[in-house]
């Protein structure tokens, strides 16, 4: 099963900061100062901002999940999916390795 995903690029700061794109911070409601909590799956991390009141955030998502059939192993799968499909973009083109 293929979910409707949308991602964005980002890079670690030498800090271990991340930077947000604006217009991800802006729906959200992001504010300097906001709080988020990092939701580790498998080889991923989910980032919940904690004004979302986390529980009912995560709950909202299970049940989203659920009334459309979607198990953990397809999110799993699906996220598996978006990094291999990422990498591929990035560092599939050999013609110019070695140089």
């Amino acid at each position: 099963m293929s979910l409707h995903t949308e991602h964005k690029q980002t890079r670690v700061a030498e800090n271990g900061q991340l930077t947000i794109p604006d217009d991800l911070r802006e729906e959200l409601g992001l504010v300097p100062g906001a709080s988020v909590t990092f939701v580790r799956v498998g080889g991923s991390l989910l980032v919940v901002p904690d004004n979302a009141e986390f529980e009912l955030a995560m709950n909202r998502m299970a049940d989203f999940f659920q009334s459309v059939g979607v198990t953990g192993e397809d999110v799993t799968a699906e996220l598996a999916r978006i990094r291999q499909a990422e990498y591929t973009r990035r560092y599939s083109d050999t013609t110019h390795a070695g140089e």
